[in-house]
């Protein structure tokens, strides 16, 4: 028999974690074990081949009115994102890092448009950022450092270039920075670019002193 209410409380909340609940405000996490969830929905290095379905309440309806500040996905084996892997995920955040990701379908983060703020494609096998992108015009930092793509496509980048605050860069990629610039902001670069050229293009574009 249990007397003690921190015991009782302990018990609660384990089975909270285990059924991945939320334990700040007893909501229901929208991704399935063995997810789990804070203010941020947990997934990292969970060995999983795919993004998880969000789940259903018991009258059949996803739980997509609590916002979570990021769903992080790093360091498993997913290769595909389908067109709806992220449609009931409310999340200002998504961290593909570290996935042998290769395919991202063109509308997946349809949807996403007005609260991801942050993308994460870091050290991934993207060959080609999906066109859904160029319509994520809240976004203001995009890690696309070492992966397989090759180039940044200008209609994309010209479509978030006016909310960037950074993007983080690397590997063989190579592009105008004119194309990352939109509104004449100035954009901050993050990444471990060598090539003179770009060192060139970047110190042409900072705002001059005008005084």
């Amino acid at each position: 028999m249990l007397n003690c209410p921190l015991e009782l409380m302990i018990i609660s909340a384990s089975i909270a974690i285990v059924h991945g609940f939320v334990l700040n405000g007893e909501s229901p996490c929208p991704a399935p074990a063995p997810c789990q969830c804070d203010r941020s929905i947990h997934c990292e290095r969970r060995h999983l081949i795919s993004v998880p379905t969000a789940v259903t309440t018991s009258t059949g309806v996803t739980d997509s009115e609590n916002v979570f500040y990021a769903l992080y996905l790093s360091g498993n084996n997913i290769s595909r994102i389908p067109k709806d892997a992220f449609k009931r995920y409310q999340v200002s955040r998504i961290d593909l890092s570290h996935n042998p990701v290769s395919l991202l379908d063109p509308e997946v983060f349809t949807g996403l448009e007005e609260i991801l703020l942050e993308l994460d494609l870091e050290n991934t096998s993207v060959v080609l950022l999906p066109d859904s992108v160029r319509r994520l015009h809240r976004l203001r930092r995009l890690n696309i450092r070492n992966n397989s793509l090759k180039h940044l496509p200008s209609n994309i980048m010209a479509g978030i270039g006016g909310s960037l605050i950074s993007t983080t860069r690397g590997g063989s990629i190579e592009a105008t920075v004119s194309r990352l610039m939109r509104n004449e902001k100035w954009l901050e670069v993050l990444g471990s670019i060598r090539s003179k050229r770009w060192r060139q293009a970047e110190t042409s574009l900072k705002p001059r002193n005008t005084k």
